[in-house]
């Protein structure tokens, strides 16, 4: 019988957030809760308690995305579990998230990532998409992925220079690269929070602005600018693809929101660090 853990990545959260993770704990054996909060957060911390197969480990400082995700897999190889599910704190699972998705590992050898299609209060992921079918794809978003522990261990760790944004991305084209797949399962949808994401109209169009806080949009910047360098030979199509949706918002960052001065500041210095090499953590 296959071993599953989970990790779920904390920074600053709301009380929601542990209505989030009583959807999904239950459904694994051991969740390690990574909390990037300069301060320990003692409801959290008391829930855990509550509980024989959760784990708290606060960072006190905000260690990135990425740190937290290879703290939680390395833990979970330790163990001897053979999946991670790997959760943002954003995410509510559906009751069969995983056994709904582990039921794919006997049908595909070639399996590193297996996803659920992610779902936003305005529903974008869903348009066009057929319920039936499970899809092989190129990148996955980090929420409610169950990732093969073998494939980890010949892929190796998340960027922790890249912190956050792309980190994702980065990691599904390096493990494609080893000839490892993603598939979709369409008919298990994640509840996923996309930033801020609100929804315009101008005459009978409909644009969805994701409402990023500005640094974000520097992560966003820098890390493209990297992904850019280091695939776009390997993988043309994907780049292309990247590029273009980072474009899109970027257009709808500049025509619906609020904060342009800051955010196209950032688009600057994330230019500016990338071709300085400054990667990890923004320094202040």
């Amino acid at each position: 019988m296959l071993r599953i853990a989970a990790v779920v990545i904390l920074y600053n959260p709301t009380d929601d957030v542990i209505n989030n993770i009583r959807t999904y704990y239950s459904q694994v054996e051991e969740l390690y809760i990574v909390d990037n909060s300069p301060h320990l957060n003692k409801t959290i911390k008391q829930f855990c308690d509550l509980h024989i197969n959760m784990f708290y480990f606060p960072q006190y400082e905000n260690m990135g995305v990425s740190r937290g995700l290879n703290i939680g897999t390395k833990m979970a190889l330790q163990k001897g579990f053979d999946y991670i599910l790997t959760m943002d704190q954003d995410s509510k699972a559906p009751i069969n998230l995983v056994s709904g998705l582990i039921e794919l590992v006997s049908e595909f050898k070639d399996i590193a990532i297996i996803t659920p299609l992610h779902s936003n209060k305005y529903n974008t992921h869903l348009l066009n998409i057929d319920a039936k079918k499970i899809d092989k794809v190129t990148t996955a978003m980090t929420s409610g992925n169950l990732l093969c522990l073998n494939a980890f261990k010949e892929t190796g760790n998340f960027l922790e220079k890249l912190f956050i944004d792309y980190v994702d991305i980065e990691y599904c084209l390096r493990l494609k690269q080893k000839n490892f797949s993603i598939y979709r399962v369409n008919n298990i949808v994640l509840e996923h929070i996309e930033g801020n994401l609100s929804q315009k109209k101008i005459f009978s169009k409909t644009f969805y602005p994701i409402n990023n806080h500005p640094v974000r949009i520097y992560y966003k910047t820098r890390n493209l600018l990297y992904i850019i360098k280091k695939y776009r030979k390997i993988e043309p199509i994907q780049i292309r693809e990247e590029i273009n949706v980072y474009l899109r918002n970027i257009l709808k960052m500049l025509i619906f929101e609020n904060q342009k001065f800051a955010k196209i500041k950032m688009v600057f210095l994330g230019t500016l660090d990338y071709f300085r090499n400054n990667m990890g953590r923004k320094q202040d």
